[in-house]
């Protein structure tokens, strides 16, 4: 009996080893993420933006990089511009992004910025998608930033948050560029 209650304490201290040291790794990294993805796309500015501006449009190009099936979306108010919402569950996530400003920038160019918030733990993030002509179609910037939170446990997430929301816009981007080409 004494053996088993040696076995049970060193694996305690071992898992308490364990935590303390993913707790100070944590601490040590950045709660934060930013992304930014550059896509040339066949699409021309005027083709894009109404899928860009116009949040009752996002289920064409930015679910479809999910199973649209597992997820419930909500659109309100205008349905483009400031004050349009796009929300969205299912899949493992939810959230809320809202257009905050629509831009016109010289050369027929124009930005389109959002608020969000992600998840239960109301996550913040900003971000916007930028737009400029190119011969034969756009060139299109998604940008994203936001902040975990979450003390320690963010610097551990943060990365992993990075790497998904990179790949998503990726793949959203070229599905964006596929229909907005097809677009009449």
């Amino acid at each position: 009996m004494n053996t088993v209650w040696k076995l049970a304490g060193a694996a305690a201290a071992v898992l308490t080893l364990a935590a303390v040291g993913l707790v100070a790794y944590g601490s040590t990294r950045p709660t934060t993420w930013q992304v930014e993805v550059r896509r040339e796309l066949p699409a021309s500015p005027d083709k894009l933006r109404p899928f860009l501006a116009c949040t009752g449009r996002y289920t064409e190009w930015m679910n479809g990089v999910q199973d649209p099936d597992g997820v419930v979306v909500e659109v309100e108010g205008p349905p483009c511009g400031p004050g349009a919402i796009y929300r969205w569950s299912g899949n493992g996530g939810q959230g809320e992004l809202e257009i905050v400003g629509e831009d016109d920038l010289p050369g027929g160019a124009f930005r389109i910025r959002y608020e969000m918030v992600l998840e239960a733990q109301r996550t913040p993030a900003a971000g916007w998608f930028s737009v400029e002509p190119r011969s034969g179609g756009a060139l299109v910037v998604w940008h994203d930033a936001g902040e975990l939170g979450m003390g320690p446990v963010g610097g551990l997430f943060a990365p992993m948050m990075q790497k998904m929301l990179t790949e998503h816009f990726e793949v959203a981007l070229a599905v964006l560029g596929d229909r907005a080409s097809a677009a009449r």
